[in-house]
């Protein structure tokens, strides 16, 4: 019984159909784990295939790069050097970023540049962080770089607020970016920034110094506990504790229910990352030429004590490498003084001194690196 049943397996295996089959299949295997390898070490090399899902839109494209998204546009003229922007993530729905970015690109396209918006993906539920989105900038770089029309064409990356945060994060990998606007970043460590934003905040509520540094002193201890190591389960524990200790001694009930709401964000990966971010970390191994703008108006930090922080990380870098400007009637979105909103939309006097400071600086810091 044996024999006989050996002998039909062999019988079978040597048929040429199914010879072709058995080919086939281990070839097809084959194929697909070497294209899982090499695409493996794509990834983890940060080095990206040079293709791309590219759609038509009107006078731009968009293009998705590793399931990132970007809006391109290109100047009538010759291109003299590629712009990726990054905006921060709690400006997406505010119309003051959206004529940032107007003014931005319409500026940078007219004085020969390629615009390309890194678009936030929805995220509801907070998970991607700085260093996510600062990957995604990198996988955009690199894809653009590698495609042959823009070989030679230098790199700048611009950023507004936390997304200031992540062209610097990025920018402290990439060997191609020639330049760095900064736009109202950040410099302080993440708890630090935290806290001192919400000072800012309550004292615009019209909070006297006494319950501001008691709420203070007490937001700074749910933000060291929300940037800890622990895991996330434990995390809201303390900070649950912590409230109703908290609720227990002051007779606040709106701050209180605020304080319930922002459990989820407490917990959340971005603002757990964010919490742990020091700008300075990458601030100092940036090899490219900076410029920090600011608004001295700004509504959610404090542009000196920041842009004093960075400085000093950079203490080590060339003289001249850092360019720092504070604008004296601007806020947070670099919009001048008093602007009214009409219909939902923020109108004012056009950015005039955010782009000229831009084009100064990039006539001087890009003739430098092309010399």
């Amino acid at each position: 019984m044996r024999d006989s049943g050996s002998n039909s397996l062999k019988k079978t295996i040597s048929s040429p159909i199914v010879l072709v089959t058995i080919v086939v299949i281990v070839f097809t295997v084959a194929v697909f784990a070497i294209n899982y390898y090499q695409h493996k070490q794509h990834f983890e090399s940060g080095v990206i295939p040079t293709t791309a899902k590219r759609t038509k839109i009107l006078n731009q494209e968009e293009i998705e790069v590793n399931h990132s998204k970007v809006l391109l546009k290109k100047p009538q003229g010759e291109v003299k050097f590629l712009s990726i922007f990054v905006n921060g993530t709690g400006s997406g729905n505010d119309d003051r970023i959206s004529q940032l970015i107007i003014k931005l690109s319409n500026f940078l396209l007219s004085n020969g540049a390629i615009f390309i918006q890194s678009l936030r993906e929805d995220d509801p539920s907070l998970k991607i962080t700085p260093q996510d989105r600062a990957r995604n900038v990198i996988d955009i770089a690199n894809y653009f770089g590698s495609l042959p029309e823009y070989h030679n064409i230098p790199l700048i990356v611009l950023g507004h607020s936390e997304g200031a945060l992540v062209a610097i994060i990025a920018c402290s990998e990439l060997s191609s970016c020639k330049g760095i606007v900064c736009l109202s970043m950040p410099g302080l460590p993440g708890v630090e920034y935290a806290s001192e934003r919400a000072k800012l905040e309550l004292k615009r509520m019209g909070m006297s110094d006494q319950v501001i540094d008691r709420y203070v002193r007490f937001l700074n201890q749910l933000y060291i506990i929300s940037s800890s190591n622990a895991d996330d389960q434990l995390v809201l524990a303390k900070i649950s504790k912590l409230q109703i200790e908290f609720s227990e001694s002051v007779n606040d009930k709106e701050f209180i229910q605020l304080l319930k709401v922002q459990q989820p964000l407490l917990i959340s990966k971005w603002m757990r990352s964010f919490l742990r971010l020091d700008p300075a970390q990458y601030f100092s191994k940036l090899s490219c030429p900076v410029l920090l703008i600011y608004g001295k108006n700004d509504e959610f930090l404090d542009p000196e004590l920041n842009s004093k922080t960075l400085l000093s990380a950079a203490s080590q870098r060339p003289e001249g490498s850092i360019n720092i400007t504070i604008l004296s009637s601007h806020d947070h979105f670099l919009m001048k003084g008093n602007y009214q909103m009409e219909n939902g939309n923020a109108i004012q006097e056009k950015h005039g001194r955010v782009e000229k400071t831009i084009l100064d600086w990039l006539s001087t810091k890009l003739r430098k690196s092309d010399s």
